[in-house]
């Protein structure tokens, strides 16, 4: 059996619950595709592991097991290779999106159209406090300038259709998915210049996590810009904290304990991957210090094992 096919069954099993589409075709420019390398035997020089000894409970909070785990070391080649900085991030989404119409928004088993989709992702919002959040700023003011990043179906821009003044919603992508006259497309790291300087509102969920370090910090910038004084930036995304980056998870199927953020660069810093990107985990110092030099005040919302939900409160 030869290395490509290997690879690709590896790959078709990675994304057996995103209903065994075809993914041969999903390559970043220059026909790089993370799961061949991190599978194919001859890139093991772009990965390394690391081995830990560990205490800690998991499940039974009673008892106590003591086991080593690995942690995958990625080499700063690949990273590179990997990484949204290099890519088109245009392409990227709309090909993500060609292949993974609804996981690419939102991964939810029982989803079966984009209806459905909008549906689970504003019960996903409400459960992490961003939505209750911003409903509570349109019942003060229902004129509320509001901007969102990265809409996907348009799930919040159909709630504020139904229920306040949609003419003062405004969206960006990078691969617009919905029709709307005030929906732009961006580069991935620009606000369009057709987004008003006078926002209540920059919302935005689970997008950022999917952007390196130096695109975040773009966008936060000029969103500090964009908004009024004592306007809001509600967002999520994933943030390496003290009291998450040990946190180990186990799979309900195979049993197998790992940790929840399990690559590393060799500096320490923390990644996850998304289809065929690599992108670098802020820790929550960090983003206390970007947001205190941007004279804007945090707010924890709410917290997952891997996510924070945020208000920045611009001072």
């Amino acid at each position: 059996m030869n290395q490509k096919k290997i690879s690709n069954q590896a790959i078709t099993r990675r994304f057996k619950k995103y209903n065994n589409i075809k993914i041969n075709g999903f390559l970043l420019r220059g026909g790089v595709r993370m799961d061949a390398f991190m599978q194919s035997r001859a890139n093991k020089r772009f990965v390394s592991e690391k081995t830990f000894n560990r205490t800690i409970t998991v499940g039974d909070q009673d008892a106590l097991k003591k086991f080593s785990f690995k942690r995958v070391v990625i080499d700063e080649e690949l990273i590179n290779k990997l990484s949204p900085n290099n890519i088109d991030c245009c392409h990227f989404w709309k090909k993500a999106t060609e292949y993974f119409p609804l996981g690419s928004i939102l991964y939810s088993a029982n989803c079966k159209n984009k209806t459905e989709l909008n549906e689970a992702s504003l019960k996903a919002h409400e459960a992490w406090g961003a939505f209750g959040l911003l409903k509570s700023i349109l019942e003060k003011n229902e004129s509320a300038k509001i901007l969102e990043i990265g809409p996907g179906y348009g799930a919040i821009a159909g709630f504020v259709a139904e229920n306040y003044n949609l003419e003062n919603y405004y969206a960006i992508d990078v691969n617009p998915l919905f029709k709307y006259k005030k929906l732009f497309k961006t580069d991935g790291k620009t606000i369009p210049e057709q987004i008003p300087n006078d926002l209540d509102v920059v919302y935005s969920v689970n997008v950022f996590q999917h952007l390196t370090p130096e695109q975040r910090l773009s966008y936060f910038e000029q969103i500090k810009d964009k908004l009024v004084v004592g306007g809001k930036f509600i967002f999520s995304m994933f943030v390496v904290a003290p009291d998450t980056e040990e946190i180990m998870i186990q799979d309900p199927n195979s049993g197998h304990i790992h940790p929840i953020f399990g690559f590393q660069d060799k500096q320490g810093n923390y990644y996850i991957n998304f289809f065929s990107q690599f992108t670098r985990c802020n820790t929550i110092h960090e983003l206390i210090d970007i947001f205190t030099n941007l004279n804007m005040k945090l707010e924890l919302i709410s917290k997952t094992v891997n996510s924070y939900c945020i208000c920045a409160t611009k001072l």
